[in-house]
């Protein structure tokens, strides 16, 4: 559980540098809300704003991600969902850009307080 909360501090100050809306969906959100579930990964939406990319992405980078611009960019294309691994732990941030109805109601409905002690936004419990 340490390595999840030294990653959601980073994503905090990440996404309150770039500004970049965001959502925290999947297993996170889930054992936020108190159920027992296992993961790997921690499942994020983000706004379609491709002025902030570059600097998303480069914050990752200097917050200790494995980050490859082109795949970014290719998912970003294909509408798919991008891994970028966490070089101090064996977790990883699955990250995809809303293009869909349902991911911009999810993005849109999110609500921001603590996650796990971070300000973050995710789901709230309805959706779960």
């Amino acid at each position: 559980m340490a390595e999840i909360e030294d990653i959601l501090s980073r994503l905090e100050k990440i996404f309150k540098s770039v500004k970049l809306k965001h959502v925290i969906v999947g297993g996170i959100a889930v054992i936020h809300y108190g159920h027992v579930r296992g993961t790997q990964d921690i499942d994020i939406i983000i706004e379609d704003d491709n002025s902030k990319f570059p600097q998303f992405l480069n914050l990752l980078k200097s917050f200790d991600f494995d980050v490859l611009d082109n795949q970014f960019y290719l998912g970003y294309q294909e509408n798919t969902q991008v891994s970028i691994f966490d070089k101090k732990s064996y977790l990883r941030l699955d990250v995809k850009v809303a293009h869909k109805s349902r991911e911009l109601e999810v993005l849109n409905n999110a609500i921001q307080q603590k996650l796990m002690g971070h300000d973050l936004w995710h789901l709230s419990n309805t959706y779960y």
